[in-house]
C-alpha cells in the first residue's frame, strides 16, 4: 500500500526567491553610537596602497584591512559637488533635480532647499554635528545650512588637523550626544605640492621645464604631451607620479595624526568611521592632467570604508556606489532610512545593478555613462559613444563600442531613461543620437 498521505512534499520554492541579504557592516557587540566622517578630495584608487602596493597610504590600508571595505566602489561623476551629494544624500544628483555645471565661470546646481543629508537626518535624530572642511563645494553654498556647525577653511591637511582638534578641545565640537564629526581634506587635489619632506624621490632627477607644483605648469604639460619623445615622456609623467602619490602621503599621515588626537582623547571607543574619496584624478592616461573632463575609471573609481571597535572586517568585492554610504551608515547606527535614499545597503544590492555616472564639464556638453559588471558604455550628448569592456582592458584604452554590440544594446536599455531624465533638466543642449 503507498500511503501518499503520510509522505511530506515541500512546497517548492518560487523561481525568484534568493537568499535574504546580509549586512556587510557586521558587529561583534552594540553598534556604535557616534559617527566620524573623513572624506578626501581626489584620490587615485590605483595609487592608494591597497590597489598599488606601493606604501603611499600605509595608515588608511592599516584601517581599512580592519574594516569592511569597497574594493570595487565608484563615485557617481568625477568632481566634488556631484561626488559630495551622492554620499551625504544617498541619491544621484539628478534624482534629485538637479545638475551640477561647472562652467568656466561658475558653478551652479546645488542642492534644492530642504532635500534632506545624513546631517539631518542623524541631527533629527538627537545628533549633534560638525563640519570642518577645506573644500567650499563641501558647505553651505551649495549643501545648505545642514550641520549644527560648518567651518569651510582655506587650510592645508596639517591646519586643518590642528584647527579640528583646537575647536574639539575649546568645547566647540564634538559636544552631543551622540555626535557626527565631518572632516574633509582637498588635499591632494592639484596643483600636487606637498611639503618639501616628502619628496625626496625627485632628488637627482632631471629638471623639467614645467613647474608641476603650479596649476600652469599642469596645464602646459599636458599641452604639449602629444609632442614629447618617449623618454621626455617617461621622465614627465613619473615625476607627475611623485608628486602625486607624494602628496598623497602626506593626507595619510595628517589622517593618522588625527585619529591619534582622537583616540587619545577617549573619541574612538563607541565610534563608527566612515571613509570616502569623492573622486578620482586622471594623469594623462587620456591625455588630460586633473578632473571633471570624463568619466573614465581614473576619473570615477572611488574609495570607501568603515572602521570601528567591533566591527568584522571584510572585503567587499561586490559593485558599490557612493549612494550606498548613506544607508549603509544610517542602517548601522540604528536610523530609518528616508524613502528619498535610492542607495541601497551594502550587502543587499543586485550583483547586475547598473550603476550611473553623470558629468556636466566646462565647455563641452553632458556626457552619461553607465557600467555593469565590468562593462561600462560612456555617451557624451555630442553624439560619442565608447564601449569598454574593463575585464581585459583595465585602463579603457580601446573603445569596442558598435552599434550590433549586445552588451551595448543591453547597457543602451538602462541608459536611455537616465538620458531622458537628464533632458529635463538640462538647458541649452540636447543630446544628439542617443541609442545604439
Amino acid at each position: 500500500m503507498l500511503l501518499l498521505a503520510a509522505c511530506h512534499h515541500p512546497e517548492p520554492a518560487p523561481e525568484d526567491s534568493a537568499p535574504a541579504p546580509t549586512d556587510a557592516l557586521q558587529f561583534t557587540g552594540d553598534s556604535p553610537r557616534n559617527l566620524l566622517v573623513i572624506s578626501v578630495d581626489t584620490v587615485r584608487r590605483s595609487d592608494v596602497g591597497r590597489y598599488s602596493g606601493d606604501a603611499t597610504t600605509p595608515f588608511l590600508d592599516s584601517i581599512a584591512e580592519e574594516g569592511v571595505v569597497l574594493d570595487a566602489h565608484a563615485s557617481n561623476a568625477s568632481w566634488t559637488l556631484p561626488g559630495v551629494i551622492g554620499a551625504l544624500t544617498g541619491a544621484r544628483p539628478e534624482e534629485l533635480g538637479v545638475i551640477p555645471h561647472l562652467s568656466d565661470s561658475s558653478v551652479s546646481g546645488g542642492l534644492l532647499p530642504g532635500t534632506g543629508l545624513l546631517p539631518t537626518w542623524l541631527s533629527d535624530a538627537g545628533w549633534s554635528t560638525d563640519l570642518f572642511s577645506t573644500n567650499l563645494y563641501l558647505g553651505r553654498t551649495y549643501l545648505g545650512e545642514v550641520y549644527d556647525q560648518q567651518a569651510v577653511v582655506e587650510a592645508d591637511a596639517a591646519a586643518l588637523v590642528d584647527i579640528v582638534l583646537a575647536a574639539i578641545d575649546g568645547g566647540t565640537a564634538v559636544t552631543g550626544d551622540p555626535w557626527m564629526l565631518h572632516v574633509h581634506f582637498l588635499d591632494p587635489h592639484a596643483p600636487y605640492d606637498p611639503p618639501e619632506s616628502y619628496l625626496g624621490a625627485l632628488k637627482g632627477r632631471e629638471a623639467l621645464p614645467w613647474d608641476l607644483a603650479t596649476e600652469e605648469g599642469l596645464r602646459a604639460l599636458a599641452q604639449e604631451e602629444g609632442d614629447l619623445t618617449d623618454a621626455e615622456r617617461t621622465e614627465a609623467l613619473t615625476q607627475l607620479g611623485i608628486r602625486y602619490d607624494a602628496q598623497l602621503t602626506y593626507v595619510d599621515d595628517e589622517i593618522a595624526r588625527l585619529w591619534d588626537g582622537l583616540e587619545t582623547r577617549g573619541l574612538l571607543t563607541d565610534t563608527l568611521v566612515l571613509f570616502w574619496s569623492d573622486h578620482g584624478e586622471q594623469l594623462l592616461e587620456h591625455g588630460s592632467i586633473g578632473h571633471a573632463g570624463s568619466l573614465y575609471a581614473e576619473e570615477t573609481d572611488g574609495v570607501a570604508f568603515w572602521w570601528a571597535p567591533t566591527i568584522v572586517p571584510e572585503a567587499w568585492a561586490g559593485n558599490t556606489n557612493q549612494e550606498d554610504l548613506v544607508p549603509t551608515t544610517l542602517n548601522a547606527l540604528g536610523v530609518a532610512i528616508p524613502e528619498e535614499v535610492t542607495g541601497t545597503i551594502v550587502g543587499h544590492a543586485d550583483a547586475g545593478r547598473p550603476r550611473f555616472l553623470t558629468l556636466w564639464p566646462a565647455r563641452y556638453p553632458p556626457m552619461q555613462a553607465v557600467r555593469v559588471g565590468r562593462d561600462e558604455l560612456i555617451y557624451s550628448w555630442s553624439g560619442e559613444k565608447k564601449l569598454f569592456h574593463m575585464g581585459d582592458d583595465p585602463t579603457q584604452q580601446s573603445n569596442a563600442y558598435s552599434p550590433d554590440s549586445d552588451v551595448a544594446a543591453r547597457l543602451w536599455e538602462s541608459l536611455l531613461p537616465e538620458v531622458t531624465r537628464l533632458e529635463g533638466l538640462v538647458e541649452g543642449e540636447t543630446p544628439i543620437d542617443p541609442g545604439p
